[in-house]
């Protein structure tokens, strides 16, 4: 299943059964069961991602309520908003592990990563800004120095996650 334009941004998933109860308990701290695919995401027609390699909707469900309610705070100017692809991932992305006094809050307000759990973990970088006219998706590939990025439609990566939200509350 394709959630979004491939062209744009878009996440594909499925759903993965495990015959073994172990994985399929009721997560008891967020009131939900556990819910399994595999999983990517894809950028400018890029898949970004290891999609064979499944992670947990159910902590993903979790991460983006944080991520939607702090939309308005990864709005920035224009002048930010246009400085390098390296230079923008640096401020959001590497300070934050580099410093402990930056606001926990970062994390979840800019860092699409964590959307992608174990898909995109540790392999890939990846931060949203937006302007008051547009989004930008930044990428940085961990085992190279590249950098990428593609400009988008206001609101466009957060109405992909809530169409994700409804799927997974219509899985359990």
């Amino acid at each position: 299943m394709i959630i979004g334009d491939e062209t744009k941004f878009a996440i594909q998933l499925r759903l993965v059964e495990f015959e073994d109860d172990e994985y399929s308990e009721y997560n008891e701290e967020i009131k939900q069961k556990w819910l399994y695919a595999n999983y990517c995401f894809f950028l400018n027609n890029v898949k970004i991602g290891r999609y064979n390699e499944w992670t947990s909707l159910t902590f993903i469900d979790s991460y983006i309520n944080e991520f939607l309610e702090n939309k308005d705070k990864r709005v920035v100017d224009n002048d930010f908003f246009n400085k390098t692809n390296k230079f923008i991932f640096n401020e959001l992305y590497n300070k934050f592990f580099n410093t402990i006094s930056v606001d926990n809050h970062i994390l979840r307000m800019f860092h699409l990563d964590e959307l992608g759990e174990s898909s995109t973990r540790d392999k890939f970088g990846i931060v949203l800004i937006s302007n008051k006219d547009s989004q930008k998706i930044i990428i940085h590939e961990f085992d190279t120095e590249n950098y990428y990025s593609h400009i988008l439609e206001l609101d466009y990566v957060e109405n992909v996650f809530i169409k994700l939200k409804e799927f997974i509350k219509n899985s359990l």
